[in-house]
């Protein structure tokens, strides 16, 4: 059983080695994944019910704390750098969102759709436009991001806000996503466009459109979410009945249609279906066929699929089927196994290492369902992660299941598993000394030139805005450039 620690927002880092959270009002709380009770704390202007979420820089570095009115960002090496985002009037409505897009750069988007990328060196605000959803965005990770405007126009910008392309979208598009290596965009419409999906290149090129009466009847692409391939060979679209198709990235024709229902009369599928005791034991038995997993209408309209890290297993929720998994082997195009919950399946996620292949499934009640895509017939084995009744979200980080409340957070290390991947050891090597050192309270107590920097946004003329500096309570060192900024970060 993982140990509790308290804290509302907690959010693990990219690298997975640090997790912040927010264990007390204005405090903030950033421990390592690994020991949690090393810790650092650090003030915030924000108060704990104004806070909606925290959000880490790639390289973990930077920790912003996001609230309807203020955005803070903390330096975790050197607490007394402060950057604030101000709402200030607040005629753009509520902060919605804020994301970093690069590891000093900053989009924030509000309620009302309209989006900016800030520079957290030269306080440089760039306006984007309004975009048609708050979430219609995607990133192509240390390069551009893309996003739908209103008007059903589609942008890709660099990541200072340079627009380099622009192109109009058919239909009322809703969705997007970058495929992982960044060489096409997928925009997602609702069933009644013509054509449901339309792929454009990475930098903004349409280049073709899947209208909803391509393929059979029974499989028509009414397409309501998508899904890339790790290797983005392949691109899995989610339908509205029991059934995911699978296209390829080369001319998007249809490769395979993965059907639940159809899928079981194969031959070799193992079937495992949990079961509880009287006494609170699970347990899971092998099941025979013929047989019909139990009909179980998800609260969410739409099915959920995922891929292993590898790209060799795909998994698939039903709508129809919530307490129902079905995986299925991507080369040979079959069904090997499904797996039958006792409740309704909140979520799945794959072990991120692609040499595992493990598969957990969280159905809210904070008990960790592992199974081994590579041992089709073994039983899945359960982990109890938290013995108390409270509703809680399971993630992978690194080695370890991390699981999160709205109060608190566990981490549960797997047992003969190393923390940190093999692709993090080098760098675990040379940051060790310096992290622990920082998380014993071991700063340095000499303050920077700039203790705060307030930034509140102001209205531009250009499409351009800067974020007002101000320096309160402070004087500037004799002999020191005031535009010196060599200190900050």
């Amino acid at each position: 059983m993982a140990t509790r620690c308290d804290g509302a927002h907690a959010t693990p880092s990219p690298c997975g080695r640090l997790v912040a959270c927010l264990p007390a009002a204005h405090r903030v709380r950033v421990c390592l994944t690994s020991s949690t009770c090393e810790a650092s704390e650090y003030t915030t202007k924000l108060p704990l019910r104004e806070v909606s979420a925290l959000r880490w820089s790639p390289e973990a570095t930077l920790l912003a704390i996001v609230g309807g009115n203020l955005v803070e960002v903390i330096d975790i090496d050197d607490s007394h750098h402060r950057i604030r985002l101000d709402n200030g009037s607040g005629r753009l409505g509520a902060i919605r969102s804020a994301e970093f897009v690069a590891e000093e750069s900053l989009l924030t988007v509000w309620e009302f759709g309209r989006a900016m990328i800030w520079d957290l060196i030269t306080g440089k605000g760039t306006e984007l436009g309004d975009l048609k959803t708050p979430t219609s965005y995607a990133l192509r990770e240390g390069k551009t991001l893309a996003a739908i405007l209103r008007h059903d126009v589609l942008n890709v910008w660099d990541l200072k806000g340079n627009c380099i392309a622009t192109g109009k979208v058919s239909g009322d598009p809703q969705g997007l996503s970058y495929c992982p290596g960044g060489r096409w965009i997928a925009v997602t419409c609702p069933q009644y466009c013509e054509t449901s999906l339309q792929i454009f290149s990475g930098d903004g090129h349409r280049y073709k459109g899947i209208s909803n009466d391509e393929g059979s009847k029974r499989h028509a692409i009414g397409v309501k979410e998508i899904l890339w391939a790790p290797d983005w060979r392949f691109i899995v679209l989610v339908q509205g009945g029991d059934g995911v198709a699978m296209l390829n990235t080369r001319t998007f024709a249809v490769e395979a249609v993965f059907d639940a229902e159809h899928g079981l009369e194969s031959e070799g599928v193992k079937v495992f279906q949990e079961t509880i005791s009287s006494s609170g034991q699970r347990s899971y038995a092998s099941v025979s066929k013929p047989f019909m997993p139990p009909r179980l209408e998800a609260v969410a309209k739409t099915g959920v699929v995922g891929f292993s890290a590898d790209g060799a297993y795909l998994s698939f929720r039903p709508p129809e089927m919530a307490s129902s998994i079905f995986i299925f082997d991507v080369d040979s195009r079959t069904m090997q196994s499904v797996i039958i919950q006792h409740s309704a399946i909140k979520r799945m996620t794959w072990h991120p290492n692609p040499a595992a292949a493990l598969l957990m499934i969280d159905c809210g009640e904070g008990v960790a369902h592992l199974y081994n895509a590579k041992a089709p017939h073994e039983t899945p084995r359960t982990v109890n992660v938290t013995d108390e009744a409270v509703t809680a979200n399971l993630a992978w980080v690194d080695n370890a299941i991390f699981c999160v409340s709205k109060s608190a957070f566990w981490v549960y290390q797997l047992e003969g598993q190393s923390h940190m991947p093999a692709s993090a050891t080098t760098m675990q090597d040379q940051e060790e000394d310096s992290l622990m050192d920082m998380l014993l309270a071991g700063k340095s107590e000499e303050k920077s030139y700039t203790e705060r920097v307030d930034y509140e946004v102001n209205n531009g003329e250009d499409g351009s805005q800067m974020m007002d500096d101000t320096f309160r309570n402070m004087k500037q060192e004799e002999g020191k450039d005031p535009l010196d900024d060599s200190e900050i970060f």
